[in-house]
């Protein structure tokens, strides 16, 4: 008997099912995690409008530089892109029609995980 994604036979409860994957969406997700572990990056994701212009704010306000855009960050936008540059250090922002994630280095990203009150992850979910 199935019900949702929990499959139940002769009484006892099976591992639950996931859906099935397409072999080259799973070789992207193998190869982007992969990437993650190999240089030590961190992600944020599903950040609110609010506080994804708060982070930008206070990292400007800290001395970091935005590259590779040259318009402000309007929640309003589908789209919106930048990195956040400061020395050597780089930080990568996206935002996405209500959502924002920001990934880079993990030393970086633990902390700012920490001052924000956010989960940081391992690899993009």
């Amino acid at each position: 008997m199935e019900f949702g994604k929990i499959v139940l036979s002769k009484g006892k409860l099976n591992a639950i099912e996931q859906e099935p994957m397409n072999p080259f969406s799973a070789i992207a997700r193998h190869y982007r995690n992969w990437t993650f572990r190999r240089n030590d990056w961190r992600i944020v994701q599903n950040i609110t409008a609010p506080r994804f212009t708060d982070i930008l704010q206070a990292h400007i306000d800290n001395g970091w530089e935005i590259t590779d855009n040259y318009q402000g960050f309007d929640p309003a936008m589908a789209k919106w892109q930048c990195q956040l540059r400061k020395g050597t250090s780089c930080l990568r922002c996206h935002w996405r029609t209500g959502a924002g994630s920001i990934y880079g280095p993990a030393r970086i990203l633990n902390g700012l995980g920490q001052k924000f009150g956010l989960s940081v992850l391992t690899s993009p979910q």
